[in-house]
């Protein structure tokens, strides 16, 4: 099972993305900011499931997206961090990590690319657990 967290102040961009996720089996969880983001996903981990992939709002108030991003990359296994805006990726500050970028007109097509990428992965991963255990 592929668990995400989709943080944006937008609750419609929220919903989108779980619409298109939820069509495909992957669980969602929702934060508007870095404090609800910081209190689901360590509700996910200490449930003992690992979070995929976070789809994450560039622009989010108080520069909350960089504290996300900074915290995400201080853990081990980190999630995919799919970083999403209505500015093109020469806009996004240097330095600013992310695996995916959104760019939000193109929303559901992104989403169906990046989600299809995640079950290849997933696919894999689960043959080579198989093939591993013979």
């Amino acid at each position: 099972m592929i668990n995400t967290i989709i943080v944006d102040d937008e609750e419609y961009i929220r919903k989108i993305i779980k619409k298109l996720l939820n069509k495909e089996n992957v669980v969602t969880f929702e934060a508007s900011n870095y404090n609800e983001f910081i209190e689901i996903f360590n509700d996910i981990n200490l449930e003992g499931k690992i979070v995929a992939a976070i789809f994450l709002d560039y622009t989010l108030k108080e520069n909350e997206s960089e504290r996300i991003i900074e915290y995400l990359l201080s853990i081990n296994n980190r999630p995919k961090i799919c970083l999403m805006s209505g500015l093109p990726t020469d806009e996004i500050k240097n330095g600013i990590y992310f695996d995916y970028y959104i760019y939000k007109p193109d929303l559901n097509r992104s989403v169906e690319i990046i989600l299809k990428n995640f079950e290849d992965r997933e696919k894999e991963n689960n043959k080579s657990n198989k093939d591993g255990k013979s």
